[in-house]
């Protein structure tokens, strides 16, 4: 290449890069750039997607000066770098090298003497019935429909903590319930085994019935708040949990893999995808997962209007799981 067309792709280049500065600079609000520069942070590493993703950006940006003259053709600094990985040594947390295992009933039984009887609910809820913790928390009073012996739970929202949603302005707000589950096929009616709807049932005579009237409040939250109706209670039910783990020398350190209230959810999913008995759809929806991966299970399968395949998940939590020495 001429030393003058050298000379003026470099100029060019050097243009560009102080005019995408200055526009960059030009777009952030003067108070945000005060509180960027003002605010002191702890030094913090990268995450390995983080920077896969940067060096993505700028790989188009090269190509786009290449395409464009900006830079000579082969002009690549990027080229034979990658992501470090992070070095295993560093790690904040050790390595778990056991294999993780379910929690059996007996296990879950011991875990819960520790706990609150507010928590115990929810503790149920996700053993059981392999809700997601948002999900037991987001349960109402109204979700639950006592058929006599059994009943349905209607799982259709979250509950625990802040969510942030956006308000009918548009606006992100941040609410303690949200409407709707994590995916779209959180959203589920299952069969309660007549066990938990006897736990069920107390747990509303106890938190959610009139003394006086018996008037049920069928709006309230089924996991009530321990300081706040309706609000709050993951954080607390985790570190319960916790604390209960360890006592029972059920906890990460003595099992040797993550121990946590996400346990009972895939201890339950466990239980279910080693039955016999039940198919892989049933198995799938009533962990609140697509019936399957492909158009036909994603789009064309529908809920069955009765309910009755999940009938056979409460007959064996009821006639097997519960049977464990």
């Amino acid at each position: 290449m001429p030393a003058s067309r050298s000379s003026a792709v470099t100029s060019r280049a050097a243009w560009v890069t102080q005019s995408l500065v200055g526009l960059v600079v030009s777009c952030v609000p003067a108070s945000a750039a005060v509180a960027i520069t003002a605010k002191r942070r702890a030094p913090a590493g990268l995450s390995q997607g983080y920077v896969t993703d940067a060096l993505w950006v700028l790989r188009c940006i090269l190509a786009f000066a290449r395409a464009n003259g900006l830079f000579p053709p082969g002009f690549d600094p990027t080229e034979g770098l990658d992501a470090p990985i992070a070095d295993k040594a560093d790690r904040r947390r050790p390595e778990r090298s056991t294999q993780p295992r379910p929690l059996s009933l007996p296990e879950c039984a011991r875990l819960a003497s520790h706990l609150h009887p507010v928590h115990q609910l929810a503790f149920w809820l996700q053993r059981v019935m392999g809700l997601r913790i948002s999900e037991a928390f987001g349960i109402m009073v109204g979700d639950v429909v006592d058929l006599g012996s059994t009943g349905l739970l209607a799982v259709q929202g979250q509950g625990g903590r802040s969510f942030s949603v956006r308000d009918d302005h548009g606006q992100v707000v941040a609410v303690p319930y949200k409407q709707t589950t994590k995916t779209a096929a959180g959203s589920r009616v299952l069969v309660v085994p007549e066990q938990l709807m006897v736990l069920i049932r107390v747990a509303i005579d106890a938190f959610h019935a009139d003394p006086d009237t018996g008037q049920v409040d069928a709006a309230a939250r089924l996991v009530p708040g321990l300081q706040t109706p309706d609000r709050s209670g993951q954080h607390a039910y985790r570190h319960a949990f916790a604390e209960a783990a360890i006592a029972e020398q059920l906890s990460a350190d003595h099992l040797g893999f993550a121990v946590s209230t996400h346990l009972l959810r895939k201890s339950c999913a466990t239980d279910l995808a080693w039955a016999s008995g039940i198919e892989g759809a049933v198995r799938r929806r009533f962990m609140g997962h697509r019936a399957g991966d492909d158009v036909y299970g994603r789009i064309y399968t529908l809920d069955h209007p009765d309910v009755a395949p999940l009938s056979c998940v409460r007959s064996c939590v009821q006639n097997g799981f519960w049977n464990e020495e």
